[in-house]
């Protein structure tokens, strides 16, 4: 994971069949990923496209 994805817990997903999902877009606020599923939708009117929280995974400290 590079330093700017660390940061950036919304992600925007698309659901293809036989493919879990697909991350199109990370962001830091919820408001910049809300906005972007509606212009995909425009784009691609059978698409399926999802919000999503991505919390990082805990760091272990040695």
């Amino acid at each position: 994971m590079t330093y700017a994805e660390h940061f950036a817990y919304w992600i925007v997903v698309r659901y293809v069949p036989n493919v879990d999902r697909i991350v199109l877009g990370r962001y830091r606020k919820r408001a910049e990923a809300e906005g972007h599923p509606a212009l995909l939708k425009m784009f691609s009117p059978s698409g399926s496209f999802a919000i999503a929280y991505d919390a990082p995974a805990p760091q272990s400290r040695s």
